[in-house]
């Protein structure tokens, strides 16, 4: 059985969320954020969606491709702490 962690995609998605909207504030595209991060395209467009979590060295790759000190900016601080679910879908 597999289990969904509701905190896990809870947190991918805001990290991804801030990290697309600070690249758009930034006027870069996922491609050009790719070359100053030395983050593949794909992994950058997946993380955005919220379909893939991101290591703290990708993470902090990405801060300094956009500029930023540290990648406390991608966390926004409002995610609620959910249980560990079960899938009940066999």
């Amino acid at each position: 059985m597999k289990k969904i962690d509701a905190n896990k995609e809870a947190f991918n998605k805001i990290v991804g969320k801030n990290v697309r909207a600070i690249r758009l504030k930034k006027n870069l595209t996922i491609e050009q954020l790719s070359g100053k991060s030395g983050v593949d395209a794909t992994t950058i467009h997946a993380i955005e969606l919220g379909k893939r979590g991101a290591s703290a060295y990708t993470l902090a790759r990405l801060a300094k491709g956009l500029g930023l000190k540290n990648p406390a900016p991608f966390f926004d601080g409002t995610m609620e702490i959910l249980p560990v679910n079960e899938d009940t879908s066999r």
